[in-house]
């Protein structure tokens, strides 16, 4: 048997490293996930839509401003019938449902690290007949379990910051991308300039436009568009959650004031980008 090169098993073990590391950060976020979920009793507790929404047309509710963005989301990544969707990190599949149901998507394959909410987003597509065209599947973002060139589309929607990385997400929707296909996002990055520190979100993907369209050039992604909409999303988002909540005291304005200063350094970008035909 031919002996392992030194080379060689550092580069094992730095794999196997990196694969512990990854199993153990979306251990512990799927963890805190399901606490907040079933702990959850604030004016977005009602809703399936796991985002923040967009809140440019006047949107009331949580729900409106949810489906305003997955709607947006759909049309600058030109959803159509006859596509092969990979939706990932899911949530609960509700933009799945509406992609299904108002772009006419042929087949929507869609993952989270989450089983709770695969459970959930399974049952409901059995019990709107959807289950042959909508897949809902335990997996990684960053460990997609799909041979190469199998989708039309790769679509994340507020999901992409919190991996582990991002970059790594980038590159394995690369890989599973059809020549000529496209990768679309909704997502959360820094402002230009700042430092984002928030045990909510993953610091390594805390950067700005410019480094965003970077990493996304490297990998071999072109037609590369990338557009902020924090306007018509953090902000009154931000306004919605403050005129819902029902403490008060100190507590709850000092809750506010640290709100106000995280989100103040974050921006909300749409991001297309394709895999070119040659």
């Amino acid at each position: 048997m031919r002996q392992e090169s030194a080379i060689g098993k550092f580069a094992r073990h730095k794999a196997e490293g990196a694969s512990h590391t990854r199993e153990e950060y979306e251990r512990k976020f799927v963890a805190r996930e399901q606490s907040r979920q079933h702990g959850n009793a604030g004016p977005i507790s009602y809703t399936r839509y796991m985002n923040m929404g967009y809140w440019k047309d006047g949107a009331q509710t949580v729900d409106e401003a949810g489906e305003a963005l997955v709607r947006l989301v759909a049309e600058v990544g030109e959803f159509s019938s006859g596509e092969r969707l990979l939706d990932v990190g899911c949530g609960l599949a509700e933009q799945d449902f509406f992609w299904i149901g108002h772009f006419g998507v042929d087949r929507i394959t869609a993952i989270d690290i989450n089983p709770d909410v695969i459970e959930i987003a399974s049952e409901r597509a059995e019990k709107f007949g959807l289950s042959e065209r909508l897949e809902l599947q335990l997996a990684s973002a960053v460990k997609l379990p799909f041979s190469s060139n199998a989708f039309d589309k790769v679509a994340s929607v507020e999901a992409a910051f919190q991996f582990l990385t991002r970059e790594d997400f980038f590159r394995e929707a690369y890989r599973v991308l059809r020549p000529g296909g496209r990768l679309v996002t909704a997502d959360l990055i820094a402002m230009p300039g700042r430092k984002v520190s928030d045990p909510r979100v993953n610091s390594l993907n805390m950067y700005s436009r410019d480094i965003y369209a970077e990493k996304l050039s490297q990998i071999g992604f072109t037609n590369i568009s990338i557009s902020s909409i924090r306007e018509q999303v953090i902000k009154p988002f931000t306004q919605f959650r403050e005129r819902h909540e029902t403490s008060g005291g100190l507590r709850a304005l000092l809750i506010r004031y640290l709100r106000r200063y995280h989100t103040s350094r974050l921006d909300y970008i749409v991001a297309t980008a394709e895999k070119p035909l040659g």
